[in-house]
């Protein structure tokens, strides 16, 4: 039976086509899909930019300097978080840009890059890391999997989970980071959102979505963390979009996203670490 669907608001892309696209709610897990769906030769023309800061590793500008120096907090406190589960073994990250998390953790692990993107793929060649770009070259089992902003892009969401579920072992780690749309910034923003990014993401997830969807895959819940710096720079984007560059509200609605998350718990971003649970 197909899951059956509610649309919710039409969305520019703001950052490159200025198309418009669709969202629509998927009622079985309550996540957010873009309409109309894409095929990859489509999808993949939407990220080729050189502003993509997913894809820079340079601080060519003011706000790029900060993306990149608090990215490389990051990488320390998301490698502190998930190496309290396992300190050791096979680690792929899906979604690994040009590697920059990968080259960061120790050298010990034996690392895999997933990346598609061919411009990503040529630095990570460089950084000498092992990679895959399609779900069929990567046949062995990984400790770790991590997917930091890069759920939301992949085009079936449960292709991906079958590929998951082939490289798993019981108690492999899954570190999840996505966005979500019922924290304070997405509705102060609403079609203003940058975490929004259609049509790049693919899907939408709130807190309760993940949770579902990773429960009917077998995964059980064992750690959830903020991501307090994405509610600044979502703002400082959603800010570029309205057409205002307001960086004093930005920093204003990015506190007040954190601290009404305080009490509600629903922060701009979570990473969510789950363990694989034996059937």
């Amino acid at each position: 039976m197909v899951p059956r669907e509610t649309k919710i608001m039409k969305i520019k892309d703001h950052f490159l086509s200025k198309e418009s696209f669709e969202l629509v709610k998927n009622t079985e897990f309550g996540f957010y899909e873009t309409r109309p769906k894409l095929a990859y030769d489509q999808l993949k023309t939407y990220y080729d930019n050189v502003n993509y800061l997913s894809h820079q590793e340079k601080s060519n500008n003011l706000k790029s300097f900060v993306y990149n120096l608090v990215k490389k907090f990051m990488f320390h406190q998301k490698y502190k978080w998930i190496k309290k589960y396992v300190d050791q073994g096979s680690w792929l990250d899906f979604g690994a840009g040009t590697g920059e998390f990968l080259e960061y953790i120790p050298k010990y692990w034996n690392k895999i890059a997933f990346e598609p993107n061919e411009k990503a793929l040529e630095l990570i060649k460089a950084k000498k890391i092992d990679y895959v770009s399609d779900y069929q070259y990567f046949n062995g089992k990984a400790d770790v999997i991590s997917a930091f902003h890069a759920l939301e892009h992949v085009i079936d969401i449960h292709k991906w989970f079958d590929f998951i579920n082939k490289i798993s072992h019981q108690d492999t780690i899954l570190a999840i980071a996505v966005p979500n749309y019922q924290a304070f910034d997405a509705k102060y923003y609403k079609e203003y959102w940058a975490a929004y990014d259609l049509p790049r993401h693919q899907y939408h997830f709130s807190k309760e979505g993940v949770c579902k969807l990773f429960r009917k895959y077998n995964y059980q819940l064992i750690d959830e963390k903020p991501l307090l710096f994405d509610a600044y720079y979502i703002s400082m984007i959603s800010e570029k979009y309205k057409g205002n560059n307001d960086l004093l509200n930005a920093i204003r609605t990015g506190f007040l996203s954190n601290n009404k998350a305080k009490r509600t718990g629903e922060y701009s971003s979570n990473l969510f670490i789950f363990r694989k649970l034996q059937k």
